[in-house]
Parts: C-alpha cells; sequence; structure tokens
C-alpha cells in the first residue's frame, strides 16, 4: 500500500497535527494569506479574509503551533510576510507573528528579501514596496541550535573579495548577506 502521506494535499492548515502525527518534518517554508488583503474567491472559512486582526493572529498562532508538532528537534520554519497599511495604520505582521509563536520558536534572523520588479505601484499615501521580510525560525527547546555558516559561503569573486576586504578574507568564501535579491521570472518572449 503507497503511503497517503506524501504528496500534494489541498486541505486547510489548522488541521494539519491531525494530518500528520509525529515529527517527521525538517523545514517548513511558507507565506501565509495577509490578513484582509486578498480574497481567494472559492475558499469558505478562509485565514485572514473578513477577520479581525486579532482573530488572524490566533489562526497563524495555532497552525504555527501545529507545525511545531509535526517538526523534527532539528527542523526550522521559514516564513515569508510583509507589513501593511489598513485604515491608515501600519501593521507590524512579522513582529506581532514572531510574538505569538514564541512559545513553540525561536527566531533566529531576519532576512530582507529584496524584489525590485513588483507589481506597478500607484496607491495614494503609501510608498512603493519592494522588499518583504523572511523570519527565520529553529524549534523553541533546541538551544544548542548549529548554523553551518561554511556550508553557504559563496566562493566567486574570492580573490577580488580578498582584495578589496582582506581583512575579512576566508578561504571557503564570503558569508551571505541578510538581503536576498529576487531572480524575476523571464518576460514572454524571452526563452
Amino acid at each position: 500500500m503507497v503511503n497517503k502521506l506524501f504528496g500534494y494535499h489541498a486541505e486547510d492548515a489548522r488541521g494539519i497535527s491531525k494530518k500528520i502525527k509525529k515529527p517527521i518534518v525538517d523545514v517548513t517554508i511558507t507565506s501565509p494569506p495577509y490578513w484582509n488583503l486578498k480574497n481567494y474567491d472559492d475558499v469558505g472559512n478562509q485565514i485572514g479574509y473578513k477577520q479581525k486582526y486579532e482573530t488572524y493572529l490566533e489562526d497563524l498562532k495555532n497552525i504555527f503551533s501545529g507545525i511545531s508538532i509535526i517538526t523534527k528537534d532539528t527542523g526550522s520554519l521559514w516564513v515569508i510576510v510583509d507589513t501593511f497599511k489598513k485604515g491608515g495604520k501600519v501593521k507590524p505582521l512579522p513582529f506581532d507573528l514572531a510574538r505569538e509563536i514564541e512559545p513553540w520558536w525561536n527566531l533566529q534572523d531576519i532576512i530582507i528579501w529584496q524584489k525590485d520588479k513588483t507589481l506597478p505601484w500607484s496607491h495614494k499615501g503609501k510608498f512603493r514596496n519592494i522588499f518583504e521580510y523572511i523570519l527565520f525560525f529553529t524549534k523553541k527547546d533546541r538551544f544548542d541550535y548549529k548554523f553551518y555558516i561554511d556550508r553557504i559561503k559563496d566562493p566567486d569573486d574570492l580573490k577580488e573579495w580578498w582584495v578589496r576586504y582582506p581583512e575579512r578574507y576566508n578561504p571557503k568564501g564570503k558569508t551571505p548577506t541578510k538581503v536576498w535579491w529576487y531572480e524575476p521570472i523571464p518576460v514572454q518572449g524571452s526563452w
């Protein structure tokens, strides 16, 4: 019999710990719905849409506590999320979310995902947003978290790097920054 756990599942994330019963997940990468900013027309009982902000945060808290149950002790969580403006006020969702899920997850770092090629922007009273936050978490009960920086160092242009920054030279390469650039999808006909 084929294991029905592995494969594609289109289900409500609020019930993930009912679908997966034990910690088998190494990494979760996700981007939750941005509160009341998008209506997924054919989906009832949506997370975020037509919810109070506090109810939305409570849903996310329950989802990420469920994800912690199914994540191995050595696992991690990466959440792509952003601030937004509603009713003339900025909602600091990345920071509110990190605070809400702190009982299960330890925020290790915040990365800026720069996306220069965003949709045209013409909203009165708002700057054009060209980045999102990537929140990097590990399990809360893992105080001996290990970060293997040498495995992700960039050896490209190492000689030029050494000449320009000899005090920061490392034979394995440059340490990646906390700003990541988005590679846009090629325009139609450019392939």
